[in-house]
């Protein structure tokens, strides 16, 4: 900070503060969570700029995955979900149930509720590229193998 006292017969000029480096905030732990999120996703399905309307996230798309598995198997464990690839996290994803999309029928069994098939069918792209994953990796486990 420079102070600049103008003078009719002579100026004065004075440091106060001599500028320090500039030292950047390091949000390391915020950084790689935003890493994650965006590593999880599978597409960007979020428009720029879009107002009132659900924001895709890793953790809806896991939530969709789910409940499209979910429709195609019936009720079922987590175990045979997981074997579809639904991921890591489905058990707490069923067990929290943040959309309210699943119900637990029975000691570790999920069934998908009816407000979940009718909330998955907002998401049209994601059901449709889900469900014939499912059913592709459904055909591959039932195939009976080819001996040699």
């Amino acid at each position: 900070m420079i102070l600049v006292s103008p003078g009719e017969s002579s100026s004065r000029v004075e440091i106060v503060f001599h500028p320090l480096p500039y030292r950047r905030v390091k949000r390391k732990k915020a950084r790689r969570a935003v890493l994650r999120e965006v590593n999880q996703r599978s597409d960007d399905y979020n428009v720029g700029g879009s107002n009132r309307r659900k924001l895709m996230t890793a953790y809806r798309e896991s939530a969709i995955l789910i409940a499209c598995a979910l429709k195609a198997l019936g009720p079922s464990k987590p175990k045979s979900l997981r074997a579809l690839g639904t991921g890591a996290k489905t058990l707490s994803i069923l067990s929290n149930n943040y959309y309210s999309w699943f119900s637990r029928i029975d000691r570790g069994i999920y069934a998908l509720t009816p407000q979940g098939e009718l909330e998955i069918d907002d998401y049209p792209e994601l059901t449709t590229k889900y469900q014939t994953e499912i059913a592709e990796k459904l055909r591959e486990m039932n195939k009976p193998e080819e001996s040699s």
